[in-house]
């Protein structure tokens, strides 16, 4: 009995005197989180899913779609056309001559001599000269198109990515921006870290 009192009397070695508790507050500080290293966290994650998750969902939606020719107009029928070497990173340059005048595109561009072509804007990728009824035949415009496009019986069924800003040049550098931006997250997320796990 006398024992138990004793112990009783005795301060507790676990316990913290008052001249201790300043630095008990200040060891405990020294691992929390800085403010900078939530500030990148949560960026890093926001990033990961608006700037990187994003863009790929719908590059693989666009990967998946049905290309389809949404608005177009006529061309002409062809008539020649003249080829320009491209650049050691630029694509060569056709120009085309049709019956209703002359449309630029990159690549290398032939057909009979009278077959019908068409501007056709593609759902995915923008305006294309294509062969009149024959989408595999298409080749990008190097520029705009100055004629008119009236909507196509495929446009009902189609998404428009292009319409709605999704092409897959857009797309590329949205993807491009947040994998940068992401990565510069994360060093801050690693940065901010280090003290803490050093501490």
């Amino acid at each position: 009995m006398q024992a138990l009192v004793r112990a009783a009397s005795e301060p507790n070695a676990m316990t913290a005197s008052p001249e201790q508790m300043p630095d008990a507050i200040a060891a405990a500080s020294t691992h929390k989180p800085s403010k900078y290293w939530a500030i990148f966290s949560v960026m890093f994650l926001l990033v990961l899913v608006l700037g990187v998750a994003a863009p790929i969902a719908l590059l693989i939606w666009q990967s998946a779609a049905t290309t389809a020719a949404v608005r177009g107009g006529s061309a002409g029928a062809f008539v020649s056309a003249t080829a320009s070497q491209g650049g050691f990173l630029s694509t060569p340059l056709t120009n085309v001559q049709t019956t209703l005048g002359s449309v630029v595109v990159q690549g290398a561009f032939s057909a009979p001599r009278g077959r019908a072509l068409a501007v056709e804007e593609l759902n995915k990728t923008g305006l294309h000269l294509c062969a009149v009824g024959d989408l595999e035949t298409c080749l990008p415009l190097a520029g705009q198109w100055a004629g008119e496009l009236t909507a196509t019986p495929q446009a009902a069924g189609a998404f428009d990515f292009v319409g709605h800003g999704l092409s897959r040049d857009n797309l590329d550098r949205w993807l491009g921006a947040g994998l940068m931006v992401a990565f510069i997250a994360l060093l801050g997320v690693i940065a901010g870290a280090v003290p803490r796990i050093l501490a």
